[in-house]
């Protein structure tokens, strides 16, 4: 199970639109937790199953630095999900149940788009996109005896 669902802020959007605030917390985190619950007990019936969080490094850094000090509602629904996704991995810790937070920088997606961000593609600091499915495939293959925890990618 991947759970992929998000919504791009900025503290400008917000402050002219504080609904945003509301949605993208809805989306990003309750969203995303609702949805490991509706899953969670076909995985726990079968002893087995991946969940796999793509949240950001938004969520995995340490502080926000950079424009990511403007991103307050944003940071702040990733980093419930990279709390949510580490209480979950060790709730489930005596299961065959694995539980991965991925986080990945930019990457070249419908994210910055739907946040109408001008010049929303092909940014230099953006990874492609295939590049980030190589990553989750890889992670998602790994023999049932292996489990990649936490992964952090940004470009060089």
């Amino acid at each position: 199970m991947v759970n992929n669902a998000g919504i791009w802020t900025d503290e400008f959007l917000e402050k002219e639109n504080p609904q945003l605030r509301k949605t993208a917390l809805e989306t990003n985190v309750l969203g995303n937790i609702q949805f490991t619950y509706e899953v969670l007990p076909i995985f726990q019936q079968k002893n087995q199953g991946h969940i796999f969080n793509v949240i950001s490094t938004s969520g995995a850094n340490d502080t926000p630095s950079g424009d990511n000090s403007l991103w307050k509602t944003y940071g702040a629904s990733k980093w419930a999900m990279t709390g949510f996704t580490k209480a979950l991995r060790d709730s489930l810790n005596e299961t065959k149940i694995k539980v991965t937070a991925f986080h990945p920088g930019g990457f070249d997606s419908m994210l910055y788009e739907k946040a109408k961000r001008p010049n929303p593609h092909n940014q230099p600091w953006m990874m492609k996109t295939d590049d980030i499915a190589d990553i989750v495939v890889f992670t998602l293959t790994r023999p049932d005896d292996v489990l990649v925890e936490r992964l952090v990618v940004s470009k060089v």
